[in-house]
């Protein structure tokens, strides 16, 4: 389930041309908080 949504934010942030460093980041923040 989690390569699923991780595909679709990677996807997301290609096609919004954002850098990935920092939202990766952000996301393995949010997941270590869970």
């Amino acid at each position: 389930m989690l390569r699923e949504i991780y595909r679709g934010i990677s996807i997301l942030l290609i096609q919004l041309g954002y850098p990935h460093r920092p939202i990766i980041l952000g996301w393995n923040r949010h997941l270590a908080l869970r």
